[in-house]
């Protein structure tokens, strides 16, 4: 069974898009602007084309409750990846769009730990 891609379309270049004609894709636009983040119905604003401030605004535009990461570990504090994701964190967080974000596995970056363990299930099936 396929399941349909989300990825900015119009940015793909023609070879790819001819890979991926056969396979269903959920079109949401990506733009590249200097300081840009905004959340649109059809697409996001960005200042770059960082994979996870992208997934943040479909997770939102999508009606997402919340974010859950896994493995986004972080970099060591003197990368500037690092103070590129913690600024797109940030930037994000700032928005009326915005939905909270969780970390559920260790990570450098300035987000909530949320466990994926829910202890009171034994307890309740004990009674």
């Amino acid at each position: 069974m396929s399941k349909p891609i989300i990825l900015p379309l119009g940015n793909l270049p023609f070879e790819l898009k001819k890979i991926l004609s056969d396979i269903q894709i959920l079109d949401y636009g990506l733009r590249i602007q200097e300081g840009g983040f905004d959340i649109l119905d059809n697409g996001c604003i960005l200042d770059s084309a960082l994979a996870l401030s992208y997934a943040m605004s479909v997770a939102s535009a999508g009606g997402a409750k919340q974010i859950l990461l896994t493995g986004i570990d972080g970099y060591e504090s003197s990368d500037s990846r690092q103070m590129e994701m913690i600024d797109s964190f940030e930037r994000y967080s700032a928005l009326k769009k915005s939905i909270p974000i969780y970390a559920i596995t260790p990570t450098t970056y300035p987000i909530k730990d949320k466990s994926i363990y829910i202890s009171n299930r034994f307890d309740e099936m004990a009674d």
